[in-house]
């Protein structure tokens, strides 16, 4: 993949920096990357870049640091003055280094006080704090959380991340999630039915694939990414439960459409 093609994880768009200097120049403040790199950021990254993932987004960016042994780093630098886009483009970062990586376990760090909210929204799990000084001396706490892929898988969709991570040149590893989620939970990796995932993200994905299909969308080479629309205030918690009815949206391309929990289609041509 090019570094400088259009990504899509579910309704963010992104692409990829090619450069330690394009992604730091991209990041909406101060990075803070001392506790991984000493001296000058550029020229540490730059040394390490070959195991670095910078993803360049509107208004920030975020960096994925392979840690070895399936173990990556995520260090988001996003503008935070609107809640819906950051989240979205957090659970972003967090999808496409599962799905396009290597990686199994994605660690964090956040504010103490952020990270009741990786786990609602994120299943990311907190796993120690720890204390550090601030930029005007004072003591910060911070939490370090991190996330599994076969438990993340809960609130993503298994089905759906084999979508994802074939479509990201990553067939080998989505199969082996998909066999991992059938020992575990007994469900047969094949079936598109809502058993055992939550509100049924497997089968709504599905059936929307038929409206679609039947409402005479044009499908594309790439046309098998899916992505889910929330309700603004929607938290959707362990095993894909939630309280609103999200809507499946394709894009070809050329154009969008979105498949509402009816069947109902709405579409709109790309600019």
């Amino acid at each position: 993949m090019e570094d400088t093609e259009q990504i899509r994880m579910g309704d963010t768009e992104f692409r990829r920096a090619k450069t330690a200097r394009e992604l730091l120049d991209a990041g909406h403040a101060e990075w803070g990357l001392h506790d991984m790199i000493d001296g000058d950021p550029e020229e540490g990254l730059s040394r390490g870049w070959a195991n670095c993932v910078g993803l360049l987004f509107d208004g920030g960016a975020a960096l994925l640091v392979d840690m070895n042994d399936g173990v990556w780093r995520l260090v988001c630098n996003l503008d935070v003055n609107d809640d819906r886009r950051t989240t979205a483009q957090v659970g972003a970062a967090i999808a496409y280094a599962f799905a396009a990586t290597n990686c199994m376990r994605l660690t964090t760090c956040v504010r103490k006080e952020g990270a009741p909210l990786m786990a609602d929204m994120f299943g990311m799990l907190t796993c120690l704090y720890r204390t550090v000084e601030g930029p005007g001396g004072e003591q910060v706490e911070f939490a370090e959380v991190a996330a599994n892929l076969d438990e993340w898988l809960e609130l993503f969709g298994p089905r759906l991340f084999h979508v994802e991570a074939s479509r990201l040149d990553n067939a080998a590893k989505a199969n082996r999630a998909l066999t991992r989620w059938e020992m575990a939970h007994g469900d047969d990796p094949l079936d598109v039915s809502d058993a055992g995932n939550g509100f049924g993200v497997d089968g709504l994905v599905s059936a929307a694939r038929t409206h679609a299909v039947a409402a005479g969308f044009s499908w594309a080479a790439d046309a098998g990414q899916a992505w889910l629309e929330h309700a603004d205030k929607c938290k959707f918690g362990p095993r894909g439960y939630c309280s609103c009815m999200p809507q499946v949206g394709f894009t070809s391309g050329a154009e969008v459409i979105r498949v509402d929990v009816f069947g109902d289609v709405s579409r709109h041509q790309v600019n």
